[in-house]
């Protein structure tokens, strides 16, 4: 369809479509820039893109400045006009792309008759369940949008997904409206929502009376708060003079549950009798202030909104202003007193920059002098009409929602929240809070964890939770329940044995010691590649840098570092399946450039190891600067996190761990790795690494490594770098095989053997 004339030659035409193929394989979240695209074609081979006016057969050497960016730049919009204008119409047509929730970022293209094939029962089964269509006069009635549902492929099925953030369009007197998005829509009604729901928190939910929590950080001060319950004192590795005396470790049984399609099943009766409930919006009026913060990030400034939200109380009338004023001086010591207790209730911007100012740094804060008043009766009608005109469009036709919540809705974790906050207390009320302080609910959205001292409590929260809940439209998925005890149900089945490490929410909670860990299990049978996006742009090495260090930021939570929490060998073994974690990734991005066709054209000097180098020391750096500070925020320092791992310890794992990673037999990790082993691994610890083929634990290493991983660590000071033991500790976590990620195939839990 295209001439090969248009590109002058057969080298030039090879590099577009080498560039087509890339384009095809690109994940989601890659993008690919012209510059990338053009590397390597020669424009002097296009005489078309020659000056007319030249005869035919001179040669002319230079060509000047101003001709020559005219050429490129019609080159450009030729090079833009085959992408956007015939290859991307071309695919549309033939395929149907998406990405797939077991394969993450990678893409597929599925013909348009096989992929009917693999919808029209999923949609079918959505427009009997949980919609119902919509006439002519309803739909006309529908002024706030509708959104478009699409299907994300599964292991064994589909998944029903709704963009809510994009903006529809409507007709209105014969013009096309573009109406804002769903999102937006809801987004203030969302923000007094969750102001409500957090302050509920500081008064209860953090504390062993409430099991909702919100966030990874929430999480943690939950599951700290409860090991220091339930285990109060560190326990020692007991010595052979005092066997007899030492202390017994109480027995833990743990529950997890897991909701079975949540947000498709809740009543919304239910949820709108809560919502009407006088506890859930305390107050009549609200107050909504934005502001803009500027920060650094990846070495650009990122302008970013924060909105802050605080309670007015009810309305004042005329009738009232006389009585208000009697009772000024009363309402001002009052209004004192809170800003006390909740700094951000007070509406002064320069009182809250001096509070973020203490915990925000190399940051600007901006005052956007918007402010509006909202009210309890108008964000309620807001809230109930995105729970009950939820409209769809599928198949040309438009749906309401009838049953459940739309997931991709902005409001859905708070709503989620707030009716499993209700089954709590009028379902479970009599096993939470425990006044004896022996049975413990953690829930994180719609993912149930009970603790418990007593094993017939725990089958007691498991038979609740497994018959179900119509009224709420809650019921439990028993393939997908956890148990850690033996079981009379024949359908559950005890998935983690007393002793080993539980899984929830990305965590490995250790069923004795309360230890948490990273669960890389989840990553099992995923190539790494298709957890990265590479940018092919005309500096690739800054993307691979960028992509580490957001990596790393989502692996250094407080909840895996902290020293006060695990134990130093846990901390230690965090840390150095981190940087194991994070060295294969950067070794997936460098396969991604060196084997894409940079390497047929020789581009590949992007990918000199001196640059190499910078990076990962780079990463190195940055490491061990995300897990310090992250105790020294606000909410690490309230919580009383430590972090008592030294410098040098960091680097020495993370260095070992890119040696480990990264493939000996190649030439363009050799110098990497032989810096790595000069002038890092030789220190604190003496010798230079094992071989990766043959390394193996000596029954010293591996008896003391096994005694901090049990919990059985006699402190959590800092380990000195010219200890003994911490080198045998240090040299059994890198050189113990079950401790690493084998080509993204999965990583060993350390506490199961």
């Amino acid at each position: 369809m295209i001439p090969r004339a248009l590109f002058g030659s057969s080298e030039n035409c090879e590099v577009v479509l080498k560039a087509f193929d890339s384009f095809i394989k690109l994940g989601k979240y890659e993008s690919m820039s012209l510059h990338y695209v053009l590397q390597g074609f020669r424009m002097s081979d296009c005489e078309w893109l020659q000056d007319p006016q030249r005869k035919e057969g001179v040669r002319v050497r230079h060509t000047t400045l101003t001709d020559s960016k005219k050429q490129q730049d019609i080159l450009q919009d030729l090079v833009r006009w085959l992408f956007e204008g015939f290859l991307v119409p071309l695919i549309r047509a033939s395929f149907f792309a998406t990405e797939s929730s077991h394969c993450r970022n990678r893409i597929f293209y599925y013909r348009h008759d096989l992929w009917k094939l693999i919808s029209a029962p999923a949609i079918q089964r959505l427009q009997d369940t949980l919609y119902t269509k919509m006439s002519e006069s309803e739909k006309e009635q529908c002024y706030r949008g509708y959104s478009n549902i699409r299907l994300l492929p599964k292991g064994t099925g589909v998944r029903p997904i709704m963009n809510l953030k994009r903006r529809s369009r409507r007709l209105v007197n014969g013009e096309l409206n573009t109406l804002l998005s769903i999102n937006k829509h809801l987004g203030v009604s969302n923000l007094v929502l969750c102001h409500e729901q957090a302050n509920k928190g500081a008064g209860g939910s953090l504390g062993l009376n409430s099991g909702g929590v919100h966030g990874m950080m929430d999480l943690y001060k939950r599951l700290k708060k409860i090991k220091q319950t339930l285990l109060p004192h560190p326990l020692r590795r007991p010595s052979s003079s005092r066997v007899r005396g030492s202390r017994k470790r109480p027995k833990l049984y743990f529950v997890k549950v897991d909701i079975e399609r949540a947000f498709d099943t809740i009543r919304q009766e239910k949820l709108l009798e809560i919502l009407q409930s006088p506890t859930t919006f305390r107050e009549d009026r609200y107050k909504v202030q934005r502001h803009s913060k500027l920060v650094i990030s990846n070495g650009m400034v990122v302008k970013r909104q924060v909105p802050r939200v605080f309670s007015l109380g009810p309305g004042e009338t005329t009738c009232e202003q006389q009585q208000q004023q009697q009772q000024q001086q009363q309402q001002t010591q009052k209004q004192k007193q809170k800003q006390k207790q909740n700094p951000l209730s007070s509406t002064s911007f320069v009182q809250y920059a001096e509070q973020e100012a203490q915990s925000s740094k190399c940051a600007v804060l901006v005052d956007k002098v918007q402010a509006s008043i909202q009210y309890r009766d108008d964000i309620l009608e807001t809230i109930e009409d995105g729970i009950q005109n939820n409209i769809v469009k599928m198949e040309g036709s438009f749906f309401r929602q009838t049953t459940g919540i739309p997931q991709g809705s902005i409001l859905s974790p708070a709503l989620c929240s707030l009716l499993y906050d209700d089954l709590e207390r009028n379902v479970l009320s009599h096993l939470v809070p425990d006044p004896e302080n022996k049975n413990f609910l953690v829930r994180l959205a719609d993912d149930f964890l009970f603790i418990s001292r007593e094993k017939a409590k725990a089958k007691e929260f498991l038979k609740i939770m497994i018959e179900g809940h119509p009224q709420y439209g809650c019921f439990t998925n028993p393939s997908k329940t956890l148990v850690n005890f033996d079981t009379e149900m024949p359908d559950i089945a005890v998935q983690c044995k007393h002793g080993t490490a539980f899984p929830y929410c990305g965590m490995l909670i250790h069923t004795k010691t309360m230890e948490i860990t990273v669960d890389y299990r989840r990553y099992h049978k995923i190539d790494l590649r298709d957890l990265v996006s590479v940018t092919r742009g005309p500096n690739p090495i800054r993307s691979i840098a960028i992509k580490m260090r957001l990596s790393m930021q989502h692996i250094c939570q407080v909840v895996f570092s902290d020293t006060s929490l695990n134990s130093p060998a846990t901390v230690l073994l965090n840390v150095y399946q981190m940087f194991v974690f994070t060295a294969l990734k950067f070794h997936a991005c460098v396969q991604v450039i060196s084997n894409r066709r940079d390497s047929v054209l020789g581009l590949v000097k992007d990918l000199q190891p001196e640059a190499l180098k910078s990076v990962v020391l780079n990463i190195l750096a940055v490491g061990y600067k995300q897990l310090a500070n992250g105790h020294r925020t606000k909410a690490g320092q309230d919580a009383g996190a430590t972090f008592h791992v030294a410098k040098q310890h960091v680097r020495w794992l993370g260095a070992y761990a890119f040696y480990w990673a990264l493939p000996n037999g190649d030439r363009m990790y050799r110098p990497l790795r032989t810096m790595l082993s000069t002038t890092i691994l030789q220190r604190p610890l003496t010798g230079p690494p094992k071989s990766t083929a043959t390394t193996t634990i000596s029954g010293d290493t591996a008896a003391s490594t096994e005694g901090y991983l049990d919990g059985q660590s006699t402190s959590a000071s800092p380990i000195s770098s010219s200890s003994q033991a911490t080198k045998r500790l240090l040299h059994g976590i890198v050189n113990d095989p079950r401790n690493r990620i084998l080509d993204g195939v999965g990583m060993h839990v350390p506490y199961s053997s």
